[in-house]
């Protein structure tokens, strides 16, 4: 429709160019009549496409949700008075649907100009609500509007808010939820599940009743997420294994598997790393720092020939994921380490020490 009319204006245009155009006066009247028709038609169609756009996705918002509408009282009345005028604009120009008709409406383009204004005011009055949410809780800042609209819209049901945790936490793909016949609590939250499967059980599960907003909740989940994993690494860390342990018996190497498999990759992988960086430094401030340091290579090497021998085994898809980490980790630790022994580092503060990353645990912190 609208390369039509683009083709029929453009045609005027050039007919006015013409000799004969100028010659008929008739001719000029009504080239005049249509040009203005077709200009004011393309005008009204600019605008009601405007308005459509805008109505379409304030109506989707405010009909598709009972907490906006709560949420937002002054917007919504405006809105149901935007809809209610629009939508009998539609049902006028749908009983006679011809474009002259519709362009015969009076003050058409001043009406669809009117209630373009008005849904811009409602659509700024709703991005400034959008973003005191998101200054609320900052982790709404890695959704879009139409995602945070939903969460919003959905806080009576948390279920549909949990295919966006995603997008909010980097390693949270959804939380396992518990039934509950409590009055007024819709759901129970235990356990966190990562995209690869990985579930890390909540140190004290968050309960969601339904007085509280969503965003509360959600607050309550990155809480419990600080807590459970700082809890895991402070054990994860006072359990990892000596390097000797690890390296002169049979038994040492199964608590170090065990070890291993008890705690999330992310704990497991940083307790490594802090057990690792604290023995480098304890080593390199003794006296004889270099027997210190082939002490810790040579449990590095003994964890390393525990890990390779236990991933040929028939092990979980999650496991063999983990102890894969490990060993590379490992390694690069084997490579630190066999570096400083060969280079003679001897003192805790050589730069070919320091420019390397280190991890140092405070319980206390």
């Amino acid at each position: 429709f609208f390369t039509a009319l683009d083709d029929h204006t453009g045609g005027l245009i050039l007919m006015r160019s013409s000799p004969y155009y100028r010659a008929v006066r008739e001719f000029q009247e009504d080239g005049n009549l249509w040009e203005d028709r077709l200009t004011k038609l393309r005008a009204a169609f600019d605008a009601w496409i405007d308005v459509q756009r805008r109505w379409v996705y304030l109506e989707g918002i405010f009909f598709g949700s009972a907490d906006i509408k709560n949420q937002l009282p002054a917007e919504w009345s405006r809105f149901k008075s935007v809809d209610g005028e629009f939508i009998t604009l539609m049902r006028r120009i749908s009983s006679r649907p011809y474009a002259m008709e519709a362009l015969n409406i009076e003050n058409l383009q001043r009406t669809l100009e009117r209630l373009s204004n008005l849904m811009t005011v409602i659509q700024k009055a709703l991005g400034t609500y959008l973003e005191k949410q998101r200054s609320d809780f900052s982790r709404f800042y890695f959704l879009g509007d139409d995602d945070l609209l939903e969460i919003i819209g959905n806080s009576s049901e948390p279920g549909k808010v949990l295919p966006h945790l995603g997008k909010m936490f980097a390693s949270i793909s959804t939380c396992n939820s518990v039934p509950c016949e409590e009055e007024g609590v819709l759901t129970k939250f235990e356990a966190m599940l990562s995209k690869d499967g990985e579930k890390v059980r909540l140190d004290s599960p968050i309960t969601v009743t339904s007085k509280m907003n969503v965003k509360d909740w959600l607050k309550q989940l990155e809480s419990g997420m600080h807590t459970t994993l700082a809890k895991l690494l402070n054990s994860a860390v006072s359990d990892v294994q000596s390097t000797k342990s690890s390296t002169t018996s049979l038994e040492g190497k199964a608590e170090f598997v065990n070890w291993a498999e008890s705690y999330p990759a992310q704990v497991m992988i940083l307790a490594s790393l802090v057990n690792w960086s604290m023995s480098m430094d304890a080593a390199l401030r003794m006296d004889n720092s270099k027997d210190e340091l082939e002490n810790v290579l040579n449990g590095i090497n003994g964890k390393l020939e525990v890990m390779a021998e236990t991933v040929l085994l028939d092990l979980p898809h999650e496991s063999r994921k983990k102890f894969e980490q490990l060993i590379t980790e490992l390694v690069h630790q084997r490579d630190v380490t066999r570096s400083m022994i060969d280079g003679g580092v001897a003192d805790v503060n050589d730069f070919r020490w320091l420019y390397h990353l280190r991890f140092v645990f405070n319980p206390q912190a």
